[in-house]
């Protein structure tokens, strides 16, 4: 039975009113195609192969879910790692094609909480990486980002500290065209009551250009963002004060 046959055979022959029977048939035949393109894919995950499992659990921790780039040598982790009741310390990880950990660095501070969020590989060469930070005895957040080198050795490290009883929550890093940086996420006073959309942007050395927030009475935010054609920007995220 060749493929046309398998996909017609067994469909509607019958209509109430002229146009169903064309409807109907197209139906039954997009959802046997469905089918087919369903048991391809499952067909492949029977034979994928695991090339290496690595685990990485220095200093009681790492949590590397969304924070690695694939490079032509191997693999690049921005990571925090550190106690279990007061995390601490930026972790960065290179490893071979292999997993095997070829550079490891750890920067920052005992009292600190790092969760990162973001590593991008600049034209440059280097790497950024940046997330918000949380002092654990103030319990501000703010704005941290690295810049490092192929080695994971800092080039410049920056903190950007929100007003009093403000904190920021970054969600997002993109390069921009003219060398800087966007983050978007949010911005909040320190009880959670006022949350708005927040765009920070740094330049090239990472010196801050400007600040902006969008919201109303109820909590908005931007998830992600991408730089247009025109050197704009176009952000996605969610209003609860506005819809």
């Amino acid at each position: 039975m060749d493929i046309i046959q398998w996909l017609v055979e067994g469909t509607p022959t019958t209509h109430t009113k002229q146009g169903d029977y064309r409807l109907v048939t197209d139906y039954f035949i997009m959802k046997k195609l469905l089918t087919l393109i369903t048991s391809v894919i499952q067909l492949q995950f029977l034979f994928a192969q695991v090339t290496f499992n690595k685990t990485y659990d220095y200093d009681s921790g790492v949590d590397a879910t969304n924070n690695v780039l694939v490079l032509d040598s191997g693999y690049f982790m921005s990571t925090y790692s550190g106690h279990p009741v007061i995390p601490g310390y930026v972790c960065f990880i290179k490893t071979d094609l292999n997993g095997d950990t070829v550079i490891r660095k750890i920067y920052g501070g005992q009292y600190e909480y790092y969760a990162f969020n973001n590593i991008l590989k600049l034209s440059d060469g280097n790497f950024l990486s940046g997330a918000f930070l949380s002092n654990f005895f103030t319990r501000y957040v703010n704005i941290c980002l690295y810049k490092i080198d192929s080695n994971a050795d800092t080039i410049w490290t920056k903190n950007y500290y929100a007003s009093v009883d403000s904190v920021y929550l970054p969600s997002q890093i993109i390069a921009l065209d003219d060398k800087g940086f966007l983050i978007t996420g949010q911005i909040a006073d320190s009880a959670a009551t006022v949350i708005d959309a927040m765009i920070f942007k740094v330049d090239s050395g990472g010196n801050k250009v400007l600040e902006n927030r969008h919201g109303g009475i109820r909590a908005d935010g931007v998830s992600s963002s991408v730089e247009t054609s025109d050197h704009g920007i176009l952000s996605l995220g969610f209003t609860r004060s506005f819809g």
